[in-house]
């Protein structure tokens, strides 16, 4: 098998795990982006959301990086 694929089985199995052990949402999203953005080796990685209040915009709902996304929305 390509060693790319096992290497991306095993970030999938890694992040899977870390989702299994969190006791709250924001940990199973905060800890499966971290083990994400580091096996792809980004600077950052983001969890979007669409709010149908607001016409469907994405809104950030938790990022990793050095930019504050907290009041950025996408269309």
């Amino acid at each position: 098998m390509d060693s790319s694929i096992v290497t991306a089985y095993r970030a999938l199995n890694e992040a899977q795990n870390a989702i299994q052990r969190a006791e709250t949402l924001d940990e199973a999203l905060r800890e499966g982006l971290k083990i994400i953005v580091a096996n792809c080796k980004a600077e950052s990685g983001v969890i979007w959301y669409a709010n149908p209040a607001d016409a469907d915009r994405l809104h950030p709902f938790f990022w990793i990086g050095s930019i504050d996304l907290t009041s950025c929305s996408h269309v």
